[in-house]
């Protein structure tokens, strides 16, 4: 069996949604932030990792919220467990913060 296949296996089985989270302005976050975050299922952590950007670049947003549904933004899916015996979804993002918007147009988004 081919890796892409078993990433594509494992994506499919524990891709649950992507949610983009707005926070508004506090102090903290002076000018809000945007979350773009994969949820998974079937793990007992199923929300581990994500991208945080200003709320200006919600196409960019958007345009990243797309590219996780399709399963297009990861590559190496694999389940773990880590040293408390709880699961989790380990992946390597080919969407890279500084890189962002050339990431997602040679991904076709």
């Amino acid at each position: 069996m081919s890796n892409a296949t078993t990433t594509n296996a494992t994506f499919a089985k524990h891709f649950e949604r992507v949610e983009i989270i707005e926070t508004f302005p506090c102090e903290m976050y002076p000018q809000g932030d945007l979350s773009v975050c994969p949820i998974w299922k079937g793990v007992d952590r199923p929300n581990v990792g994500g991208w945080g950007m200003l709320p200006k670049h919600r196409a960019l947003a958007t345009r990243l919220f797309r590219a996780i549904q399709d399963g297009a933004a990861f590559s190496d899916v694999t389940l773990k467990v880590d040293v408390n015996g709880k699961t989790y979804i380990n992946a390597s993002h080919l969407v890279l913060g500084r890189h962002m918007n050339a990431d997602l147009k040679r991904l076709g988004y």
